[in-house]
């Protein structure tokens, strides 16, 4: 989990509400400071701004919150109930509107025994097969061979 980064998922959502992951190639960077399992919406308003928009439970007293803000791009975007920045790693957005969230990595480990699977190749062959199974392919390919080297 260290080579590979499977606590963070960003997703892409066009004008006709198709979602799609992306892995390596998100058109932006976040760092979670306070939110970890919140899921955000990221809406693109210009090259400069975005609004953002999450609801949950509060971890601090248990009421609900929802939220709708606008903020500037490589900006600390912060309230009782997280703390994150956005950073742009493209020069424009080609969705509707993103979604994301970003797992604590034991929340994430324990996720993991569901995933992967080591099987003996064939009856007293000591060859292993390791498949871990995600909708992105690159990031299951990736994993597997951090894990195994």
């Amino acid at each position: 989990m260290k080579d590979v980064n499977l606590v963070a998922h960003i997703w892409g959502v066009n004008k006709f509400f198709k979602k799609t992951e992306y892995y390596l190639n998100a058109p932006f960077a976040v760092y979670v400071e306070k939110g970890k399992g919140l899921m955000f919406t990221l809406v693109p308003i210009d090259d400069k701004y975005y609004k953002l928009e999450v609801k949950g439970v509060s971890k601090l007293d248990g009421t609900e919150f929802k939220y709708k803000l606008k903020y500037r791009y490589n900006q600390t975007a912060e309230t009782k109930d997280y703390k994150i920045k956005v950073t742009k790693t493209k020069d424009s957005f080609d969705k509707k509107y993103y979604q994301f969230i970003v797992y604590e990595p034991n929340y994430y480990a324990d996720e993991l025994t569901n995933k992967v699977k080591v099987t003996q190749h064939k009856k007293k062959s000591k060859v292993l097969d390791i498949t871990y199974t995600d909708n992105v392919a690159l990031r299951s390919k990736e994993f597997v061979n951090a894990w195994w080297t």
